[in-house]
């Protein structure tokens, strides 16, 4: 089940916009996991053009029900030198388009895999990386205070797709 918004939001023809926190680039999306469970709170991610890599925060991977102790891990490297990371496969990640009044088309994005940072990171925030940015063209206007992101038109449509009337 896709939640609808109440009224358009978004200039029509933007796929997603985002905004600036504290001068960092941040943009709320969806997260739907396996069997196509789609939550309805958004969570903030930190559009991060330095990671290779998207990553849940540990709070947010415990709101959403994952079974950490089921997941394998691993080590990632970062500025802040090596972490311990969860895998988790399957993960969607949506972008709402509110395309007007009366309708909103849902793009879904597979993250494969997601990284997961564990108990010990759990100040770390939700990080958008180049796995996924790489498949959009993303414009920061830091002067007005504006991030757009619109899917690249020459990326093949490794996404689903549906428009819903609100």
């Amino acid at each position: 089940m896709f939640i609808s918004p109440k009224k358009a939001r978004y200039p029509i023809g933007k796929m997603c916009r985002g905004y600036f926190q504290e001068d960092l680039p941040h943009i709320s999306l969806r997260i739907i996991l396996p069997p196509s469970n789609v939550f309805p709170e958004k969570e903030i991610f930190l559009i991060d053009t330095g990671s290779n890599i998207t990553t849940l925060s540990y709070p947010t991977a415990r709101r959403l029900g994952i079974d950490l102790d089921s997941l394998s891990d691993a080590e990632v490297v970062g500025t802040g030198g090596v972490s311990l990371v969860y895998i988790y496969d399957g993960i969607g990640i949506v972008f709402v388009d509110y395309l007007g009044e009366d309708r909103t088309e849902f793009h879904i994005e597979p993250v494969e895999p997601i990284h997961i940072f564990t108990k010990e990171a759990q100040t770390a925030p939700n990080i958008l990386g180049c796995d996924v940015l790489n498949r959009f063209d993303i414009s920061l206007n830091f002067k007005k205070g504006e991030i757009n992101v619109e899917r690249m038109k020459n990326m093949p449509p490794n996404y689903i797709e549906k428009v819903e009337p609100i």
